[in-house]
């Protein structure tokens, strides 16, 4: 087991200065919301393996999305159907990614890009929305 620490910064805190501990789901990948999420059973396609990966109180992170506008309305249904991720962790947000976090107050949160390429699925992360910082349990090194 090993411990990192990564700062990022804010877009949007949907959860005030709490913290949030969850496990990662990463994509390699741009994924598009249109086509790749699917609200109802709160599940992503990763666009690289095709598998269904379960988002339900995880930390989603990917590199950007890319895609349609009706992006932020899946964001939004996916929220109103309890399935949403806990936390959004995107190297490169988007307008649209922004919008629907903010519909659906779904906590996002910008990484570098070296950040990014230091997490995994299956991590543990805990986000410290009030000091900026990400700390990150690797359980398999």
């Amino acid at each position: 087991m090993r411990f990192l620490t990564v700062s990022f910064q804010t877009v949007l805190d949907s959860v005030g200065s709490r913290k949030i501990v969850a496990e990662v789901v990463k994509l390699s990948k741009p994924i598009s919301f249109l086509g790749d999420l699917d609200p109802r059973r709160g599940v992503i396609k990763d666009p690289e393996s095709g598998k269904e990966l379960l988002i339900k109180g995880r930390a989603l992170a990917y590199p950007f999305s890319r895609g349609s506008t009706v992006g932020p309305y899946l964001l939004y249904w996916v929220k109103k159907l309890g399935k949403e991720p806990a936390v959004i962790l995107c190297v490169e947000p988007d307008i649209l990614t922004v919008t629907g976090c903010a519909l659906a107050k779904i906590p996002l949160v910008k990484v570098t890009e070296n950040s990014f390429n230091k997490i995994s699925s299956g991590d543990i992360v805990m986000v410290d929305f009030e000091n900026s910082i990400m700390h990150v349990v690797k359980l398999r090194i």
